[in-house]
């Protein structure tokens, strides 16, 4: 292993860096008893809306996304969040002895309305990830989480330049 490349993805669930472990669990529990009692003939609605919302950019491909995600399985979708939720690796993060990549993406439509800027969000970012050696932050913009789908040639060319320097 040369080096790790995270297309948003972080050792703590954002808004949750702060929470005692038991909060955590007792936050991860409480989402995952609501997703768990929601009706599952709502699962595509709520697939689709998130994938309008947060998913990407364009609102075709997000329902083309959300008919694909809307096909898993609720329950292993509630218990995959609830673990999400639940964990916080940061401590693990000064082990990791190859370059990290981590990908951050960049949509100011959505991040206006809270006072985030672009810096401000890398920044962000990086500070969840502190502690780790041989860090790199990149923030593709604009995009929303799946930047393979909002930005797949700015990506690429990132991963590309990323793996040039292992």
């Amino acid at each position: 292993l040369r080096g790790v490349g995270a297309i948003d993805g972080l050792p703590v669930m954002p808004g949750t860096e702060n929470a005692p472990l038991a909060m955590r669990a007792q936050m991860a529990a409480g989402i995952k008893s609501r997703l768990d009692a929601a009706d599952p003939s709502q699962f595509p609605a709520q697939q689709q809306q998130y994938m309008r919302g947060i998913g990407v950019l364009d609102t075709a491909r997000a329902d083309e996304l959300a008919k694909l995600s809307s096909r898993s399985d609720p329950q292993a979708v509630n218990a995959i969040m609830a673990e999400v939720m639940a964990q916080d690796l940061r401590a693990d993060l000064p082990k990791i002895a190859v370059p990290v990549l981590l990908v951050a993406p960049f949509f100011e439509a959505d991040a206006v309305m809270r006072g985030i800027t672009q810096p401000m969000a890398k920044e962000y970012y990086t500070s969840l990830m502190q502690g780790t050696p041989k860090l790199t932050v990149v923030s593709i913009a604009p995009s929303r989480h799946f930047v393979m789908f909002d930005q797949p040639e700015l990506l690429a060319e990132t991963l590309s330049g990323f793996i040039k320097t292992l």
